[in-house]
């Protein structure tokens, strides 16, 4: 549903202005309102039912108290559907890095993140659980498999390890978890970093949003960097779990990694063909991450006939 200006008007009385804005792979539709007397603002109108109003506003609120910078929720309807908040620009960090080259805004993420699983209420989440994970890692059965043409049997094996790496997963520890933290839903502004699209915030893995972070479907760094952050994470972190970092890290990673080649299939086949361009980086990722976790190398067949 695209809004016109009489609507836009209606919740923005200081309304001169709109521009819809780039849509992203969900299903919402973003709006830049200029004022004719205050700063301009962005408009967020879901499409569908697809996303819970209350609980964008309440992850924003966990946020906030953590000391975590994110934009300021300005009016909402939850009847309506939409959110109309502060303006922090457009400069994602995926932009600013490819002009800027590694930046220590990534030691501000790792410092977000730790605070998240510091401070954050736990009130009022829902837990990620090993169901969900195993249906997020299913879009890999159901969009990608087919695109290469196993047998049936190789198909089974490959339910069957994904079963047992999301049984894997949720024995990690758990902590409250952004679940989108990648470099497309943090924004630098007034040189400060800002974390925006929270509304999926639950209980979930430890190093969830690290393995989001660090290995990022729109962005690949060294491994010598990615090992430094880690480390910093690891290191700043006041009270890390009695577990193996790496192996936690790269589990996520690898969970991860199959769902969005899956999705971003999805998403290819729904219109939306700009995230094809991403395909090639998940599938060397899932590659080498099932060269650190050999005991799902079966991952690696479709992906190597793949290529």
């Amino acid at each position: 549903m695209i809004l016109d200006a009489q609507k836009i008007r209606s919740i923005c009385p200081d309304y001169e202005s709109h521009s819809r804005l780039a849509q992203e792979a969900s299903t919402r539709e973003f709006y830049r309102i200029v004022q004719k007397t205050g700063p301009s603002l962005i408009l967020m109108q879901n499409t569908d039912n697809s996303h819970d109003i209350t609980q964008i506003i309440q992850s924003q609120k966990k946020l906030n108290e953590c000391g975590i910078n994110t934009p300021k929720y300005l009016n909402h309807s939850i009847k309506d559907g939409w959110v109309l908040q502060e303006d922090v620009g457009n400069t994602h960090l995926l932009n600013f890095v490819k002009m800027n080259g590694f930046t220590d805004d990534y030691q501000s993420a790792i410092s977000h993140i730790i605070r998240l699983q510091t401070r954050a209420n736990h009130r009022h989440l829902p837990l990620y659980t090993e169901a969900d994970l195993v249906k997020e890692s299913m879009l890999f059965v159901k969009e990608f498999l087919p695109t290469v043409g196993l047998s049936t049997q190789l198909n089974t094996q490959i339910v069957m390890s994904i079963r047992e790496l999301c049984e894997e997963i949720s024995a990690i520890p758990q902590t409250v978890t952004h679940k989108d933290f990648h470099s497309t839903n943090l924004l630098v502004h007034n040189n400060q970093l800002f974390v925006v699209d929270q509304q999926d915030m639950c209980i979930g893995p430890w190093t969830y949003d690290l393995a989001s972070l660090l290995f990022d479907c729109y962005i690949d760094w060294p491994w010598q960097i990615k090992e430094l952050l880690m480390n910093d994470f690891k290191s700043k972190h006041p009270s890390p779990p009695p577990s193996d970092l790496g192996v936690d890290l790269y589990l996520c990673a690898l969970q991860r990694h199959l769902k969005c080649l899956g999705l971003f299939i999805r998403l290819a086949r729904n219109g939306k063909t700009r995230y094809l361009s991403h395909c090639g980086l998940i599938k060397k990722r899932i590659l080498l991450l099932c060269d650190q976790l050999p005991r799902y190398g079966v991952f690696k067949i479709p992906v190597e006939m793949s290529l």
